[in-house]
């Protein structure tokens, strides 16, 4: 190859790159002036209308809002506070966006970091803290139990594909589990490890410390719903009184456990 042809491909090079940089920073220049409502509109949209930002303030890559709302179901929404996100424009060489958000609200707290890269949603440094009792309301299963929890949940690995499929792990942490249903009120707390794999999930529960002790592994899809198979013990002083609460969760057994399958024996056919 001729050194006249090289250097026509070198400045050939040299010109896209720059028309890419000039693209990019045009871009930039044009989302720094967008308002922090475009994020709404954005947020809106991707999530389907699930999640709502409410009294939006600053840009669209510097912005905050006053509340977010996440739609649970038909006539339940769950207010979760104050949102803050800054888009980070170090990683857009490397072929992905970061943005840092921050929830802050009156029960709840939780920050994580988003990037988007080829078509996919990754999440990592999350960690939050919230009342879980709304979201256990949302799941027949445990409606009649009336159930309360608070909720601590942390993850490094979570992708969300164009598709909408799920991908990674989170661990969570169900403290001072208590219920309406029967004479003992406070159950105990849990440690949940949750895998995700497309459209569905898979967790486990053990028990960290409680008069009722629960293990089992579980599953969910947007099919078949909530699926879980275990075992749950009655222990110390008052175990008597929790078999009220127990007995409603499965069978007796001859130890005094209680078997416990939701619902009825689906989760034996779990792929």
């Amino acid at each position: 190859m001729s050194a006249r042809r090289i250097s026509r491909q070198s400045s050939r090079g040299r010109w896209i790159l720059w028309a890419l940089l000039m693209a990019v920073g045009y871009a930039g220049f044009l989302g720094a002036r967008a308002p922090a409502s475009v994020g709404a509109w954005l947020v809106a949209k991707a999530s389907g209308g699930r999640l709502r930002l409410g009294g939006t303030e600053g840009s669209l890559w510097d912005g905050s809002a006053q509340e977010v709302v996440l739609r649970l179901g038909p006539g339940a929404e769950y207010a979760l506070g104050r949102v803050r996100w800054q888009v980070r424009w170090g990683g857009l060489w490397k072929g992905h966006l970061a943005i840092p958000i921050w929830v802050a609200g009156t029960d709840d707290d939780a920050h994580a970091v988003m990037a988007w890269a080829f078509g996919m949603v990754r999440i990592t440094h999350l960690a939050a803290a919230f009342d879980g009792s709304p979201l256990m309301r949302q799941l027949p299963l445990l409606t009649p139990a009336g159930l309360r929890a608070r909720v601590r949940m942390h993850s490094d690995a979570l992708s969300f594909s164009r598709s909408g499929g799920l991908k990674g792990h989170a661990e969570m942490t169900l403290s001072d589990v208590a219920t309406s249903l029967g004479p003992v009120s406070t159950l105990g707390t849990y440690a949940v490890r949750i895998v995700f794999a497309g459209a569905g999930a898979r967790f486990r529960i053990a028990t960290v410390r409680g008069p009722l002790a629960l293990s089992g592994t579980g599953a969910w899809s947007k099919a078949l719903g909530v699926r879980f198979e275990g075992v749950a013990l009655p222990e110390g002083p008052r175990a008597g009184a929790l078999d009220f609460f127990a007995s409603r969760m499965g069978r007796r057994q001859p130890n005094g456990s209680y078997q416990v399958l939701w619902p009825q024996g689906l989760v034996a056919a779990l792929p």
